[in-house]
């Protein structure tokens, strides 16, 4: 394990166990979390948590992981610190206690000597920060402070316990940046204990199976404000932005309450990490490449004529002439490898039709959606990530029809809404000739063709 520092920034270069991806030369405990911090030894609780640190130092936690209390012993006298958050996950206030003796009997009591309270705005703390989420000037004593990739403090080095590197704070009593999930070690350019998230890691990104990197090696393009997820600082795919701790990671766990979409999401993650299909490599982190709907791929064209379809036999003239296609689609991730997706429903847009036999035929007639308006096909996709779609007309005359058809794949729950940035996952421009009695054909531009069987 290295790290190459140029223009004055610190080097690294260590032995790893390849078996267990420890730095060789430091103490592990049995869950694979590191003993030793910049500025001593930690140990952990049963949830791999920093419980206690050199010079007495100990931390409390509550259901969400969240860190909500600090006891420290300097001098032999007890300080207390204690972290309020809002409901969104963010750190609100900071409320520091010393431990006085007051009255006659000297009786001990514990004041509020200080309380740091955050400034926020639209869930942004208000401050200047980098584009990682670095505060440029210290809270303490408002001095400019810059850090190196990995987070090392760059030049004078400014009092701790305050915002430091990538939104973390970094503690005085261990030189461990706290992470709100993790810890992480800037001297080191890695967390402390392993992520408990899912291992991941794909054939191009392998990066994602070190459970104990930050960013996945590249500290200036990603960031991971939550500890558990390597994100994009510039957009792209899976923005920083968008990940929240308490909507991604402990939302739902604790009384959070959950936004609609983002649970959609994170269904979706989720169940690309549970059910990816068996011939695909797992995924990355949830969120950073993750695999995600890209494309769609023919597994099956089936042709029924027109006048075997009692719908269009019983119609009122007969529409029996010309043919229907079902085609099942296969959904396909950025990779081109399938994709097990469930839940997903299928929609489509339809746009620029016409007929050469006006008015359109009355069974199954093709419609024109507004723009940007998708309705649904029909089931979602199934537990393979396939779903099918029907196409073609019956008429009782021959016509020709032509039409552009987009899909998207869309939640399987309340209204039609675009995700994925709202592209389409394909796009045909469909002609559906009806010829005669059970006879016609059917192409598009995605080589789906259809003729009498």
């Amino acid at each position: 394990m290295s790290k190459t520092g140029t223009g004055g920034a610190p080097t690294l270069s260590q032995s790893v166990n390849t078996a267990n991806n420890q730095i060789v030369g430091q103490r592990y405990d049995a869950n694979g979390n590191q003993l030793a911090g910049p500025l001593g030894g930690v140990s952990y609780d049963a949830e791999n948590r920093v419980a206690t640190a050199s010079g007495g130092v100990q931390y409390a936690y509550d259901s969400r992981n969240k860190r909500i209390w600090r006891s420290i012993l300097p001098g032999g006298n007890l300080a207390q610190q204690v972290y309020v958050y809002g409901v969104d996950g963010q750190k609100i206030g900071t409320y520091t206690f010393t431990l006085a003796q007051y009255g006659q009997s000297n009786t001990p009591e514990m004041t509020n000597s200080t309380a740091l309270l955050a400034q926020l705005f639209v869930h942004k703390r208000v401050g200047t920060y980098d584009r990682l989420g670095s505060a440029k000037y210290n809270q303490s004593n408002n001095q400019a402070q810059s850090f190196y990739p990995y987070g090392e403090d760059r030049g004078t080095v400014e009092p701790n316990d305050e915002l430091k590197f990538a939104t973390y704070t970094r503690d005085a009593a261990t030189g461990l940046d706290y992470a709100d999930q993790r810890y992480y070690a800037s001297n080191f350019g890695r967390f402390m204990s392993v992520d408990q998230l899912p291992p991941s890691g794909v054939k191009n990104a392998p990066q994602g199976w070190n459970r104990y990197s930050y960013g996945q090696g590249d500290p200036a393009g990603l960031g991971d404000p939550s500890g558990r997820i390597a994100c994009n600082v510039d957009g792209g795919d899976v923005p920083c932005s968008l990940i929240d701790s308490e909507d991604f990671v402990g939302g739902g766990t604790a009384g959070g309450s959950w936004d609609p979409v983002l649970l959609m999401m994170w269904s979706i993650f989720q169940n690309l990490i549970g059910a990816a299909n068996a011939n695909a490599p797992s995924t990355l982190s949830p969120l950073f490449t993750v695999r995600i709907p890209t494309s769609l791929q023919v597994v099956n064209v089936s042709v029924t004529p027109c006048t075997q379809i009692p719908a269009a036999v019983g119609a009122n003239p007969p529409e029996t002439f010309g043919i229907r296609i079902k085609i099942t689609y296969q959904v396909l991730d950025q990779f081109g490898l399938p994709l097990d997706v469930p839940g997903l429903s299928p929609m489509e847009n339809i746009a620029n039709a016409s007929s050469t036999n006006p008015p359109p035929p009355t069974f199954n007639s093709p419609f024109v959606t507004k723009p940007g308006f998708y309705v649904a096909l029909g089931p979602p996709t199934g537990v393979n990530g396939q779903f099918s779609d029907t196409v073609g007309y019956c008429d009782n005359a021959p016509e020709t029809i032509t039409l552009t058809q987009s899909l998207i794949l869309g939640p399987s729950f309340g209204p039609p809404v675009l995700i994925f940035n709202g592209n389409p996952i394909l796009v045909n421009n469909r002609t559906d000739v009806v010829t005669g009695p059970g006879t016609g054909t059917i192409s598009n531009g995605a080589g789906v063709s259809g003729s009498t069987p």
